[in-house]
């Protein structure tokens, strides 16, 4: 019985897209969630070129899909919907490692709780 619940979770993954490219890029189709990491604000980001905060959380907002978001703070209107403290794991010499909220928003649309990743 284990080993089917086993084959059930892998052959549900099949249908898992993994995509690393510019939110602007993907293209979505009814019934998606999109979950997104973008560089966090106020920190360094992923690339040289810079990330536009303000024209991805516009996109959060218009986007008719379910977005989840992973970010230290969101705009008012973007709704949080779980916090965990996390540590630090780069640490300045002697200072005590620093201790974060991480958050999860969600733009509002879709049903969250309409599927189950496994």
């Amino acid at each position: 019985l284990e080993r089917l619940e086993r084959l059930q979770q892998l052959q549900q993954l099949e249908r898992l897209t993994i995509s690393n490219k510019s939110y602007l890029d993907v293209e979505l189709h009814d019934g998606d969630v999109i979950y997104c990491d973008p560089p966090y604000t106020d920190t360094q980001g992923y690339s040289k070129d810079g990330f536009n905060h303000a024209e991805f959380w516009q996109w959060v907002r218009d986007c008719p899909h379910c977005v989840i978001v992973s970010e230290y703070s969101a705009p008012a209107d973007i709704q949080l919907i779980n916090s965990i403290a996390k540590i630090s794991l780069l640490k300045s010499g002697s200072a005590p490692r620093k201790t974060k909220q991480e958050n999860l928003y969600w733009n509002g649309k879709g049903n969250i709780m309409a599927g189950t990743l496994f």
